[in-house]
């Protein structure tokens, strides 16, 4: 029986929360500020540089969605201040400092593999998230995070029990894993020019070969990968759509995107491609089990790392706030 591959519910808990934050706080800048402390944070004696929070504030507040976020003439209420964006950043520093101590204390580790730098930097890559400010150090610590809780969760909730009635609902509220779908092994090319982008599609639509066209384009290709993509991977919403609509070996007109740097042009081509029908509740159970399970270990995980959180001993200097132990956050 073919399974197919699923985003649980404990990834989509963990990687949304905390991309949001990311998207939130993607940096905090110092420059020019008297009396900025060298120690924004300590979590129980581990200390957070400043310079950490300057550098995301840095990168956030020059990129498009940071310098629309912060733009003052912006309805009152909608602006986003300095001192809310370095809150906020702290604010996920401390996080991540303290989870990464209680995986260390349960000896849980992830090592980071070339595949997944390879990942991270390309999702860097993606228009929406360039232009507000993401490098792939973000996504690698998001993903970090995400695989420690992740083990964290399997290690304190091992054997979840799951009943016939849950996988039932998780059947019925998850068409786009249950229905009818398709995978694609999509080459993926950002280009510097319109005519170098057309230069790859012309070559792709005769029949050429991937690797060896991207290579002969040399500097003109400024980034490419080959992926496998469904409609649940986590790419752009906008790049699943058009790979959706081309069958195997058709490659998509060049799609234009402005970022920060410039204009950047997508070529996606689908070298491979497998059509898959509506699954049975029959056929989808054992991945549904794997769902509800990652839901609940996700749920208890939540709490269990609330409760140490509220616990650990945090200390924040004064100039960026007051660390909250209700709100779980420097305000």
């Amino acid at each position: 029986m073919r399974v197919r591959k699923h985003t649980s519910g404990l990834r989509v808990g963990a990687a949304a929360a905390t991309m949001a934050v990311l998207v939130a706080m993607s940096g905090c800048s110092l420059t020019g500020s008297k009396g900025v402390p060298a120690v924004a944070a300590h979590v129980d004696g581990v200390a957070i540089d400043s310079k950490t929070i300057q550098g995301l504030y840095n990168q956030f507040a020059t990129s498009e969605q940071g310098k629309n976020d912060m733009d003052p003439t912006q309805q009152q209420g909608m602006s986003v201040s300095p001192k809310q964006i370095r809150q906020t950043a702290l604010t996920y520093q401390i996080r991540v400092v303290f989870l990464e101590a209680l995986a260390k204390q349960k000896g849980i580790d992830v090592p980071a593999t070339e595949e997944s730098e390879d990942v991270s930097a390309e999702i860097a890559q993606a228009p929406s998230l360039a232009s507000a400010g993401f490098k792939a150090s973000d996504i690698r610590i998001a993903q970090r995070a995400e695989k420690l809780e992740r083990a964290l969760a399997v290690k304190l909730l091992p054997d979840v029990v799951v009943n016939p009635d849950e996988i039932q609902a998780a059947y019925d509220q998850r068409k786009d894993i249950v229905g009818k779908s398709f995978r694609a092994t999509t080459g993926i090319a950002f280009m510097d020019d319109l005519d170098s982008a057309n230069s790859l599609k012309a070559q792709l639509d005769k029949g050429g070969d991937w690797n060896t066209i991207i290579s002969s384009l040399g500097e003109k290709v400024l980034r490419s990968a080959t992926v496998d993509m469904s409609p649940i991977s986590p790419v752009q919403r906008e790049l699943i759509d058009k790979v959706s609509t081309l069958k195997q070996g058709e490659t998509a007109d060049p799609q234009h995107f402005e970022v920060d740097n410039g204009s950047v042009y997508i070529v996606l081509h689908v070298a491979k491609r497998e059509d898959l029908p509506e699954l049975s509740l029959a056929d989808a159970t054992p991945e549904l089990t794997k769902i509800v399970q990652d839901d609940k270990r996700y749920q208890f995980f939540q709490q269990w790392f609330d409760k140490q959180f509220k616990e650990a001993d945090v200390k924040v200097d004064g100039y960026y706030g007051k660390w909250n132990r209700s709100f779980l956050a420097v305000t």
